[in-house]
Formats: C-alpha cells, structure tokens, sequence
C-alpha cells in the first residue's frame, strides 16, 4: 500500500512540476493560459498534492512499524557449541 500512495505522490508532484513549468514558459498571448498554471498548481498542491504526501509518509511510517527487526544474538544468549 506505500508503494501504491509513494506512486500516486509521484505522479502528483510530477503534475505540479508540469504546471510550474507551463506557468514559466508564459508567452505573449492574450489567449495563453500560462497565467493560471501557477494559481492551479498552488490549489492543486493544497487540494491533492499535501494529502497526498503525508498519507504515503504515514503509510510508510505504519509498515516499517509493523516489519519485525533484526534481532542480533548477543554473547549471553548464545548456547554452548553454536558457533
């Protein structure tokens, strides 16, 4: 499920890029709609994006929670003539 929401963040934020992109690149018609990328990408960023982004980092926050860790045998626990 993390892996899910890290590409749906991914594909978000790599939208928002696009219309930053095309808010830069403006042009001189009046008829261009590069103006309004950039209120667009800042609405979009609040609305999709934002949510986006912390749903994956509680996502991935809960999975490595709940993957067990590595438990290193210490000398003590050792049984005689395992090696």
């Amino acid at each position: 499920m993390a892996v899910l929401a890290s590409a749906a963040a991914a594909a978000i934020l790599g939208f928002l890029a696009y219309l930053i992109i095309a808010g830069y690149s403006g042009g001189s018609s009046p008829t261009n709609l590069a103006p309004l990328a950039f209120p667009v990408a800042i609405y979009f960023f609040v609305v999709a994006g934002l949510p986006a982004v912390l749903i994956c980092a509680v996502l991935w926050i809960c999975y490595r929670a709940s993957t067990p860790t590595a438990r290193t045998v210490t000398g003590a626990a050792r049984r005689p003539g395992s090696a």
